[in-house]
């Protein structure tokens, strides 16, 4: 089972894609969900490149990259991993062009030993913290589209 969460944007799924791949402006975007993030190397993003991130209340983690596939057709994909505690969390942000904009929808899986019972327990911090991360997403391009 998957938590997700799904924001409409004014703004153009090329502006939504270039600050979903910005992984460093979270902590800019959303402060109280995303303290700190460093790229673990120097090359652009791309399948296997790691990030490690620092949440409010949740120990450092490393995100491992698993696909980026721009925006075609007007539909892209970025996923990534991190490993804690057992499980597997799986992050996935989907972009798609939209009647007069863009839609942004964000995903988390748990995968592993006791991920439903892990899922259950953090279903509603997870889904506040993806509506607080698409919110501010939506802030940040409706502030600079022409089209918001």
């Amino acid at each position: 089972m998957a938590i997700t969460h799904t924001q409409f944007i004014r703004a153009g799924v090329e502006e939504l894609w270039a600050l979903t791949l910005d992984v460093e402006a979270l902590p800019r975007i959303t402060p109280t969900t995303m303290t700190r993030v460093q790229r673990l190397g120097d090359e652009p993003l791309a399948p296997g490149s790691r990030v490690k991130i620092k949440q409010p209340g949740q120990p450092e983690r490393v995100w491992i990259v698993d696909t980026i596939q721009p925006p075609q057709q007007g539909v892209g994909q970025f996923r990534w991993h991190a490993r804690t505690f057992g499980l597997t969390l799986t992050a996935t942000h989907d972009v798609s062009e939209a009647d007069g904009g863009s839609r942004n929808l964000l995903t988390v899986e748990f995968s592993g030993f006791g991920s439903g019972l892990a899922e259950r327990l953090m279903r509603g911090r997870i889904g506040h913290i993806l509506a607080t991360e698409n919110a501010g997403m939506r802030r940040v391009l409706e502030a600079q589209s022409p089209q918001g």
